[in-house]
């Protein structure tokens, strides 16, 4: 159904102000879907997103997202995306270290620290004996992205899917 009906959300979607058109594809993809490596230009977006470093210009909340520095996974990466989704974490700074220090100052921790603790938002899965899965009768373990995930999905899908539902109406 929804593919049948990409010509006419993309002339839809043109018309909207927090939209852009990606002509690659030919779809129209919301402009508040943030990079991970950098910021989209002041003219392309009302919305102001902090880049995926530590050199972040005005996150758009005080909140802290920690993971490690170094070389990078889609596990890390896509759970930072889904993190700063989130109204808790909404265009939260993304800190990149493996200090113990730094990172119990911030506000989540994802894929290093050696702590799965959801209370207290550390989403790590490297830890000796670490068996989560998603719930009852699943066998795969989890990774930080997943972690994530399971703890935040449902608010994420329902804020893409009510909007999905108004910009559709």
């Amino acid at each position: 159904m929804l593919l049948t009906r990409l010509p006419q959300l993309n002339t839809h979607f043109q018309r909207l102000p927090f939209t852009k058109l990606d002509k690659s594809f030919n779809l129209c993809k919301p402009i508040f879907t943030f990079s991970l490596m950098a910021s989209p230009s002041p003219s392309q977006s009302p919305i102001r997103v902090s880049s995926f470093s530590t050199n972040s210009p005005t996150p758009l909340s005080s909140k802290r997202v920690g993971t490690h520095n170094g070389s990078f996974h889609c596990d890390e990466a896509l759970g930072c995306f889904m993190i700063r989704l989130t109204n808790r974490f909404f265009g939260a700074e993304i800190v990149r270290s493996r200090d113990p220090k730094v990172l119990e100052e911030l506000d989540a921790v994802l894929d290093v620290g050696g702590v799965y603790d959801p209370s207290r938002d550390r989403y790590d899965h490297h830890q000796k004996g670490f068996g989560e899965v998603f719930g009852y009768g699943f066998n795969t373990k989890l990774s930080s992205a997943g972690l994530v995930y399971k703890h935040f999905g449902l608010e994420i899908m329902l804020k893409r899917f009510s909007l999905m539902k108004l910009i559709l109406t």
